[in-house]
């Protein structure tokens, strides 16, 4: 198995015309002990980013916002993932197509 390093590149994905640097890493520090890097995806909580009409990206596994409505087969977890807003489109990074969420007007991309 190769010995995977923290920090190195795993893959790019675009979604919607922008490009996200996939790293491996740890999403915190008690993994470090327990397992090998994995690949790390972007945290949209902490850093928003949104498309070029405004809408923003989520993660499949991102805790769900105050317009959270469920779709039929929901998991029970509450994840984006499990709501009607959300398209995925690359492994887990997806888009919030709520009109709640959408911002008007992007002016910074």
């Amino acid at each position: 198995m190769k010995n995977i390093r923290e920090g190195e590149f795993y893959k790019t994905l675009i979604v919607c015309d922008k490009a996200f640097d996939i790293l491996y890493g740890y999403y915190c520090e008690s993994e470090r002990d327990r397992w090998e890097p994995t690949p790390i995806y972007p945290d949209f909580i902490k850093n928003p980013q949104h498309t070029k009409d405004g809408r923003p990206f989520a993660t499949a596994e991102q805790a769900v916002c105050e317009h959270y409505t469920p779709k039929a087969n929901a998991s029970g977890e509450e994840w984006c993932n499990d709501c009607v807003h959300f398209k995925l489109y690359e492994e887990i990074i997806g888009v919030c197509q709520c009109r709640h969420r959408q911002k008007s007007e992007r002016k910074d991309e």
